[in-house]
Order: structure tokens, then sequence, then C-alpha cells
């Protein structure tokens, strides 16, 4: 257990500074873990919508080619 040192008053600590900084940094890597989060479905999210994008663009071109091809036969 972490020994609560006395003030100058008296009155002991409510907590300790190595206490503080571990859940500080407890705080920090939750934070990165939910930006990591958010960046891995973000970046799901992007890849579906240019997938859709270029699939539609396929589509275009391929009956444009076969318009121009009956047109021309």
């Amino acid at each position: 257990m972490p020994t609560f040192s006395c003030r100058a008053s008296g009155r002991a600590r409510s907590s300790c500074s190595r206490c503080q900084e571990h859940l500080s940094l407890q705080t920090a890597v939750k934070v990165l873990y939910g930006f990591s989060i958010l960046l891995i479905v973000a970046l799901s999210v992007l890849a579906a919508v240019v997938f859709k994008k270029v699939d539609s663009i396929s589509n275009d071109i391929s009956s444009a080619q076969t318009y121009y091809e009956k047109k021309i036969g």
C-alpha cells in the first residue's frame, strides 16, 4: 500500500503523486485506444465508399463500351 505523508499543516494527503501519475498514464492509454478504434472505423468506411465509387465508374465504362460496340458493329 502507498504511504501517505503529512503536509506542513499536519493533515495527511488524500493521494500520492505516484498514484496520480499511474492514473494519468491509464487515461492516456485509454484515449489512445479510443483514437485507434476511431481511425480503424473511419478507414473502413472510407474504403467501402471508395470501393463503391470505383465499382460504379467501372460499370459506367463497361456500359459505354458496350454501347459504342453496338453502334459500330
